[in-house]
């Protein structure tokens, strides 16, 4: 993990004063700032925001894939997971296609196309943090509860996740009730 920091001196500007983790202070280039584009600068944003929430993602469906108490719900649920992460995978090969045969594909373009996937995978990290340490039944309920979300799309991938989650539980009822 790394971890942010500044530094004691309060006379120099922030940027001066940033340190990461137990390394040496990185001095903060002035020429770069010059250099890149506000357009530039949202696309450094964003595909590192999007490569932090895909690896929170991994991290979440490597944790219950090696619990070897892991039940048939949250295997589900990290299947449904590894589902949406294929999905943005296909994206992810889509967009490259388009830029390497595409002589129109600009930055701005490729920003606008991502914003959605990475939003999407945004929501995905925000339910993996809060699904965390659940289990069974009482994952199910928070997912469920997750569909009080006034955001279409929010809903659409909560009912998809819940569906996958559920599909085992749902299961284990109609053979409880018809073989008892």
């Amino acid at each position: 993990h790394i971890r942010f920091e500044l530094s004691e001196n309060d006379d120099e500007p922030w940027e001066d004063r940033l340190l990461v983790g137990t390394l040496p202070p990185v001095p903060w280039d002035k020429s770069l700032q010059s250099k890149l584009g506000s357009g530039s600068k949202q696309a450094i944003h964003l595909l590192s925001e999007a490569g932090w929430l895909h690896r929170r993602i991994e991290e979440f469906i490597a944790r219950i894939q090696g619990e070897a108490n892991a039940g048939s719900v949250s295997r589900a649920l990290a299947g449904a997971f590894s589902a949406e992460l294929a999905s943005y995978h296909d994206l992810l090969c889509q967009m490259e296609l388009h830029v390497t045969s595409s002589k129109d594909a600009t930055l701005r373009s490729l920003l606008i196309h991502s914003r959605q996937p990475v939003r999407r995978l945004y929501q995905l990290a925000m339910l993996a943090d809060r699904l965390a340490l659940l289990r069974g039944p009482f994952l199910l309920h928070s997912l469920q509860r997750s569909l009080a979300h006034g955001d279409h799309r929010h809903v659409e991938l909560v009912q998809s996740l819940l569906m996958q989650a559920a599909s085992p539980w749902w299961d284990m009822v109609f053979t409880w009730t018809t073989q008892g």
